[in-house]
């Protein structure tokens, strides 16, 4: 509310009244916040596109010149114990790109801006969860359809945030992530059948994935909610207002 008090005096300058007046302003107090948390989003992910660049292009080509450097050390070098060495140092440096690959493409994945939704997610989850032996249930009857770069991303912020969730706390076996239209909303649903928890002790530990989770659904107009129950499994509904749509399809994409 926001409170204005004026006084009104008469010819002698003496108060003879006073007029208030109060506004609602709750409605302007949200769209500051919301506007707040897009800026922060935006910032976030801004930052996460830089790094991934950097990782890329000037570690990842260091590395490749590294590497590259020791095998022709390697080519010149005849003592076998020095050659083991090269190998071995060659490897770790195998491993440590595939390494930053991996990290630069969960700070952004490139398939988002290059083949949408869809066949992003269900690339990531193939990567990302086959590796923890849980069995994928993955549909969408969205096609090819784009949407606007913030509900994309927020849509694999979400699933990525479940799904690292998934495989770090929940010993779930069935990992199940639905995209569909309905009632004029784009709808995101993922289920587990882990080991769920209690949700008021979560919101009372300040849980950061789940107050990230809430915050980047909320930045772009949409809503989320959580039920999940210790030894149930969990699942996670978001939700987001058809308006934010570019409805522009991609050539060559499955759905």
């Amino acid at each position: 509310m926001r409170k204005n008090l004026s006084v009104v005096r008469n010819a002698l300058a003496r108060p003879v009244k006073l007029i208030g007046q109060i506004e609602d302003i709750s409605g302007l107090k949200e769209a500051q916040s919301a506007a707040f948390s897009r800026s922060l989003v935006a910032a976030q992910e801004a930052e996460r596109k830089r790094i991934a660049h950097e990782l890329h292009d000037e570690i990842g080509q260091s590395l490749t010149a590294l590497k590259i450097t020791l095998g022709r050390a390697r080519k010149v070098v005849s003592e076998p114990s020095a050659q083991e060495s090269l190998d071995h140092a060659q490897w770790i440096i195998s491993s440590l790109m595939n390494e930053i690959r991996g990290i630069a493409h969960r700070l952004r994945p490139p398939e988002l801006d290059q083949l949408g939704l869809t066949a992003t997610l269900r690339t990531y989850l193939e990567k990302t969860l086959r590796a923890g032996d849980v069995k994928i249930s993955f549909t969408s009857d969205v096609g090819d359809a784009r949407f606007s770069p913030d509900i994309e991303l927020c849509c694999f912020r979400v699933t990525q945030e479940a799904a690292t969730n998934c495989l770090r706390h929940a010993a779930a076996r069935r990992f199940e992530v639905e995209l569909r239209l309905e009632s004029e909303r784009l709808c995101l649903t993922i289920r587990d059948d882990g080991a769920g928890f209690d949700l008021a002790a979560q919101k009372d530990s300040g849980s950061l994935g789940l107050i990230g989770m809430r915050e980047r659904v909320k930045a772009v107009g949409g809503k989320l909610v959580i039920n999940s129950c210790p030894r149930l499994g969990t699942e996670i509904l978001a939700r987001f207002p058809i308006r934010f749509f570019t409805g522009v399809p991609i050539a060559g994409a499955s759905s």
